[in-house]
């Protein structure tokens, strides 16, 4: 069974990207301590803000799915300025495939204020030693084409 969490804005608006990235006990690559890996995101596009937006990470070491590894995902937003930041949209458990999926009933629950435009996704995952010790990693951006987020679908 996977487990999949999305935080409320309120919780995400007070976590800064650079807090969340930088802290941990985790294991970095080429670091000689861990197994490499990679995690891919998928673009996401819908003109309908009632469609199911669903983010996703895949979870490989060497071409193989890591399974029950913990993904999060982190949302990048421009606010009116063009200023790009971000912060946690949940976190969700890998399958048997390697696939997280943190899925939002539509582009309304996405967290974002009224003056903000989500423009891409990360998918990251934070080693903290499981049944082996695989390395920290995070997706490219993938880009997120939405009519509008959270409370900008109002």
């Amino acid at each position: 069974m996977r487990r999949a969490t999305a935080f409320s804005v309120g919780l995400w608006t007070t976590v800064p990207l650079l807090l969340i990235a930088g802290t941990g006990c985790s294991i970095l690559p080429d670091s000689g301590g861990c197994i490499p890996t990679e995690i891919e995101a998928a673009s996401v596009t819908t003109s309908d803000p009632t469609e199911r937006v669903v983010l996703t990470g895949r979870l490989t070491t060497e071409g193989e799915p890591i399974e029950g590894a913990e993904v999060q995902f982190m949302v990048l937003h421009t606010d009116e300025s063009g200023e790009l930041s971000g912060g946690v949209a949940g976190v969700a458990e890998t399958d048997a495939e390697g696939l997280a999926e943190l899925a939002f009933q539509g582009a309304k629950d996405l967290p974002a204020f009224t003056d903000e435009t989500l423009v891409a996704y990360r998918a990251e995952y934070t080693s903290i030693t499981d049944t082996a010790q695989y390395c920290s990693v995070s997706s490219e951006k993938a880009a997120l084409d939405l009519p509008c987020a959270g409370f900008g679908c109002e």
